[in-house]
């Protein structure tokens, strides 16, 4: 029988896990940087969630609590955008999405330009029916994304990397 009561989601895996076995997740959330109260995080989270089809993005430490919730011992968490490692060539996880500001011609498509002048000819053609209708809106709806998603890892309020590694209780039935 599938889960399909968000609050339940760890619930589900819990039940079909033998006692002592491991369980590895990496979940999308917001940060401890993430301020519930302010406007613009709220609006990026909203954004977010709309773009990439989440119900309902949780804080690391609400989701830390439902895996507890649900029985689970945290052997492991962590962030791997905040603990990749220092060598040096470290690469924001946001750095292909737009609004970098880049010469080069190979990040033309992710420049402001680059997307302007796409959905244009995104246009174009859904307008001649080269593209099927609706194109336009798809288009809107993923420049939407990256650029919500660029926004939020600038500010450090969202992670698409927080991997949590749980064991079901070797004493659990």
């Amino acid at each position: 029988m599938p889960c399909t009561s968000s609050n339940r989601r760890f619930s589900c895996s819990f039940d079909k896990l033998k006692p002592g076995a491991l369980f590895c997740n990496a979940e999308w959330a917001m940060t401890d940087k993430f301020d519930e109260t302010n406007e613009l995080h709220q609006k990026i989270k909203r954004t977010i969630e709309k773009t990439n089809g989440i119900t309902q993005m949780e804080t690391v430490d609400a989701i830390r609590e439902e895996y507890k919730r649900a029985g689970f011992e945290i052997v492991e968490d962590r962030d791997w955008v905040v603990d990749a490692p220092e060598d040096g060539d470290t690469i924001p996880w946001f750095s292909a999405l737009p609004g970098g500001v880049s010469f080069q011609l190979d990040h033309f498509r992710s420049s402001a330009l680059g997307i302007t002048l796409t959905h244009l000819m995104v246009q174009m053609l859904e307008y001649l029916s080269v593209a099927p209708k609706g194109s336009v809106a798809v288009h809107q709806l993923l420049s939407d994304a990256a650029w919500t998603l660029r926004q939020a890892g600038e500010l450090e309020i969202f992670t698409p990397m927080h991997v949590f590694l749980v064991r079901k209780p070797a004493h659990a039935d």
